[in-house]
């Protein structure tokens, strides 16, 4: 068992100086954690205080005067599992946007990059517009799962998962506003739970600041929830919020 003790040692004292040496940022922890799991009983958790654990992140933006604005964030983070080992959930993404903080912003965005023991792909892209009293808005998501890692888990090679949202609102005038939400979700290689969902939502705002409020679902829910909530706020004896 020494001498096996000794050679990590070594293992890892040239893994420093190679650290030192390199003109990288952020160094892999994976260059040391390797041979800390070739210890006697590592697989035990007996050396797990040893292991060692990494997160960086960087971002990069860049904003024109055509309201085009680009980016790009490199993530790298590397987790301790008992009985497993440190594994990379590593991200790197880039995005594009179009006039964002004005009525009509429009953006995308793709991200890729291990994830436990799977290759993790990320696609989104959203728009909204304003026209007059309306308003309209429309998201479509995308994820797909690869699994790089046969014995690790127990998902299909290949999965994915899709989000479309849209939303409508009418306002009348400055004391009412109508919402309308509509959001379906399908496939199981994601972060969500599949469904559709429908919801609705009415508000009105009297002169005297009464105030009335008519629901139906709920956009929390992850499917249509069946329900109408019918509200009447009465206020008296003094300001709003007494």
């Amino acid at each position: 068992m020494a001498a096996d003790v000794e050679a990590v040692i070594a293992a890892l004292r040239v893994a420093l100086d190679e650290a030192e040496s390199s003109d990288e940022v952020n160094w892999r922890v994976l260059a040391a954690n390797r041979w800390v799991r070739q210890l006697p009983g590592s697989w035990k958790g007996r050396w797990k205080s040893l292991m060692l654990q990494g997160d960086f992140n960087g971002n990069v933006n860049l904003t024109l005067n055509n309201n085009f604005t680009f980016g790009y964030g490199d993530n790298v983070s590397e987790l301790l599992l008992d009985g497993v080992g440190v594994l990379p959930f590593d991200a790197q993404t880039v995005a594009v946007g179009y006039k964002d903080g004005s009525p009509s912003p429009t953006d995308a965005s793709y991200s890729w990059g291990p994830f436990e023991g799977l290759f993790l792909q990320q696609f989104s892209s959203s728009t909204s517009r304003q026209f007059g009293v309306y308003g309209v808005s429309f998201e479509y998501d995308g994820t797909v799962e690869r699994r790089t890692d046969q014995s690790f888990f127990p998902v299909p090679d290949r999965d994915t998962q899709w989000l479309r949202r849209i939303s409508l609102t009418r306002s009348f005038g400055k004391t009412a506003s109508l919402a309308i939400g509509l959001r379906g979700i399908n496939g199981a290689g994601g972060f969500g739970t599949p469904g559709t969902n429908l919801a609705i939502s009415y508000h009105k705002r009297f002169a005297n600041l009464d105030e009335l409020y008519f629901d139906y679902g709920t956009p929390a829910a992850t499917q249509t929830l069946d329900r109408w909530i019918f509200k009447y706020v009465f206020h008296f004896g003094g300001a709003t919020g007494t």
